[in-house]
């Protein structure tokens, strides 16, 4: 990760380079002189700024589903749930207002898991080692 972060922070590839253990045993790279401890810190720093990690896929994720529906609010609607699916169950119809608050919850639900959806797509790409664009294709 370090060649990747220099390589990004110098906007340069860089061929006949060694770490090892988190130091460089060579550098051969001409016009850029090798860095020092805090250039490569300022380097892994930006570099994990910029990358698409799948813990900070995980925290957009978290923000946006926690705007859609708070945890509390969650957590209300699956025990709502329970009960709806239990008066059904033992063959009792659900009233208007019933039918009502369960297409509410399932149309939240539906956007919470198109989201999670989305994250372990990306989470995908990062773990592959793509660099996906962490900006895009959200739905809210």
């Amino acid at each position: 990760m370090i060649i990747e972060a220099l390589s990004r922070y110098y906007n340069s590839p860089l061929p006949n380079v060694d770490i090892r253990g988190g130091v460089i045993t060579k550098w051969g790279v001409e016009g850029i002189p090798q860095p020092n401890q805090q250039t490569i810190d300022e380097a892994l720093t930006k570099y994990t700024a910029e990358v698409a990690t799948p813990s900070l896929i995980d925290k957009i994720a978290y923000s946006k589903i926690i705007n859609i529906a708070p945890e509390y609010m969650q957590r209300n609607m699956i025990a709502r749930s329970v009960e709806l699916t239990d008066k059904k169950l033992t063959g009792a119809a659900l009233t208007e207002e019933e039918v009502a608050e369960e297409a509410y919850m399932k149309g939240i639900w539906d956007r919470v898991k198109a989201l999670r959806s989305h994250a372990q797509y990306l989470k995908n790409e990062s773990i592959a080692g793509n660099d996906p664009d962490i900006n895009a294709g959200w739905s809210e």
